[in-house]
């Protein structure tokens, strides 16, 4: 049977000090930068140049900067452009370095998740 998680399970004081980067400001995004926003965490959007939702981002109180400059400036990233854009991004970003992501496993290839320092990221598998 699945654990549900509530509010009160939730450790916030793991995220103080952190800067927390949403790349795509569609109908996830959004939604993620303002729950966490409203949970008092620094958050960041990460847009292309030209994006329709750059001012509607700024308008609801944060800043915007491109993607690779809100990965550059975050503790943590959040991908939330849309699906069938995310492995073109991926790829082209880290080609170049720009930056990386990683999604740790335990032994078992299950997802454990975990926090992990900015210049300590590997995605060499």
């Amino acid at each position: 049977m699945a654990k549900i998680f509530y509010q009160e399970d939730c450790n916030l004081s793991l995220l103080e000090g952190k800067t927390i980067a949403i790349i795509g400001y569609g109908s996830q995004g959004h939604a993620h930068a303002l729950n966490l926003k409203e949970s008092g965490c620094n958050v960041i959007i990460g847009l292309y140049e030209g994006s329709k939702s750059w001012a509607k981002a700024e308008a609801q109180g944060f800043e915007v900067f491109t993607a690779n400059e809100a990965a550059k400036k975050a503790d943590i990233i959040m991908i939330l452009i849309n699906d069938e854009l995310q492995a073109d991004m991926y790829k082209r970003q880290s080609q170049y370095g720009e930056f990386q992501i990683d999604v740790p496993r335990d032994r078992n290839g299950e997802f454990e998740p975990k926090l992990i320092p900015k210049y300590q990221r590997d995605i060499s598998g």
